[in-house]
């Protein structure tokens, strides 16, 4: 009886360790480059209101006048909503101006650091801390 404890005990040991280990690399910021901002500006794509981050995509053009697809990486649920952002915030076709952190290795994506302005037919402000 005691040997099987033991086992039991440490097999759920470990499967703590890892699963603490993987909650912590979700989170970590270290693919964006916080040492820059990149102003964004472009047409609401689609917007997935969900945890553990929501995300939003832009169509953007680019200096050559091609269109990219960026991804931008939200907070959780409860981080946005407290900043104002529900599901209905983002509509498709929405004109919008982002400030990102971009991915640090040059996809187009980063992490939202503030949105100045949702053009549907008025303007809004909002802003959404960095943290999770």
């Amino acid at each position: 009886m005691q040997t099987s404890f033991k086992t039991f005990a440490a097999a759920l040991l470990a499967l703590v360790a890892l699963f603490s280990t993987t909650v912590v690399a979700h989170h970590s910021h270290a693919m964006f480059d916080h040492e820059q901002e990149i102003a964004l500006m472009g047409d609401v794509y689609r917007f997935h209101f969900s945890n553990p981050h929501s995300m939003l995509y832009v169509n953007s053009v680019n200096e050559e006048g091609d269109t990219v697809l960026w991804s931008v990486e939200m907070g959780h649920i409860a981080i946005i909503m407290n900043n104002g952002i529900t599901r209905n915030t983002y509509q498709t076709g929405d004109k919008i101006a982002l400030t990102i952190y971009p991915l640090r290795n040059g996809e187009p994506g980063g992490s939202l650091v503030t949105t100045q302005s949702v053009i549907r037919e008025e303007v809004e402000t909002l802003a959404v801390p960095l943290e999770d």
